[in-house]
C-alpha cells in the first residue's frame, strides 16, 4: 500500500518501509518516540531501532523516484483513496519543498 510520509509529504510505499507496520501494530522499536507514532517514509526514519539494529532507513531506497503528494494530480490522490491503495493520516504543519 501506498503511504504519505507524515514528516515531509512524500508517497512512499509500505512494502520498502517497515515504520508503516511498526506503527501499524504499535511496536515501539524506535528510540525517538515520533517515530513509533507516525508513519514516515524512508528517508524520514532513523537508521537504528533503540536496540542498535540496523532497519533500511535513513536514506531514499530508490526503487522508484521520490515524489510529494502536492507533486500528484489531486483527481490521481482520490482515485488511489477511493480503491484504498493509498493510506494518509495527517498533513497537518506539511510545507512544499
Amino acid at each position: 500500500m501506498l503511504f504519505v510520509c507524515e514528516k515531509c509529504g512524500v508517497i512512499d510505499d509500505s512494502a520498502r518501509e517497515n515504520n508503516f507496520t511498526n506503527v501499524t501494530y504499535g511496536f515501539e522499536n524506535y528510540e525517538d518516540d515520533y517515530f513509533n507514532k507516525h508513519i514516515c517514509c524512508t528517508e524520514c526514519c532513523p537508521a537504528k531501532y533503540k536496540d542498535g539494529v540496523w532497519t533500511l532507513s535513513g536514506k531514499w531506497h530508490d526503487y522508484f523516484p521520490k515524489k510529494y503528494i502536492w507533486e500528484v494530480n489531486p483527481e490521481v490522490i482520490n482515485q488511489l483513496i477511493k480503491e484504498n491503495k493509498i493510506y494518509i493520516k495527517s498533513l497537518k504543519n506539511k510545507t512544499r519543498k
